[in-house]
């Protein structure tokens, strides 16, 4: 999973659900 997937993936997930796993620091 590339940095640009993981961002997308946890902005949607995110706004949809808030029981995934919160992203990495480094996300920030």
């Amino acid at each position: 999973m590339s940095c640009q997937e993981s961002r997308r993936t946890f902005a949607h997930n995110g706004k949809r659900r808030r029981q995934i796993p919160k992203p990495p620091v480094t996300d920030f």
